[in-house]
């Protein structure tokens, strides 16, 4: 089965002729194929997004915390400890701040 899919380019000269008429047809299977793989496409590039913000959103826990402690020590709270436990830089930071805070 073919789905006919005309689409009409035309050129014409100064005299107005025709030139130039192109129609294509594209079978139905790959017409099925291509609405298939643009639904797939789509839904992976959802998950993605979704993914990448809740990794995001895990990745600032860390921050919120250092942020709330460097706060308290503005305030003169200079037994301020933040414990993180992420295994990545804000753990290391974090173990930074509380030198810091100690110092005081």
């Amino acid at each position: 089965m073919t789905v006919r899919r005309a689409r009409r380019t035309q050129l014409t000269n100064a005299r107005g002729f025709t030139l130039v008429e192109l129609v294509i047809d594209v079978p139905a299977p790959l017409m099925r194929f291509t609405t298939s793989f643009l639904l797939v496409f789509l839904l992976v590039i959802w998950i993605v997004l979704l993914l990448r913000l809740i990794q995001i959103r895990r990745d600032l826990v860390p921050l919120a915390k250092l942020q709330q402690a460097t706060r308290r020590i503005s305030l003169g709270q200079f037994q301020t400890r933040e414990t993180i436990t992420s295994g990545d830089e804000f753990e290391e930071l974090a173990s930074w701040f509380n030198s810091m805070a100690e110092q005081n």
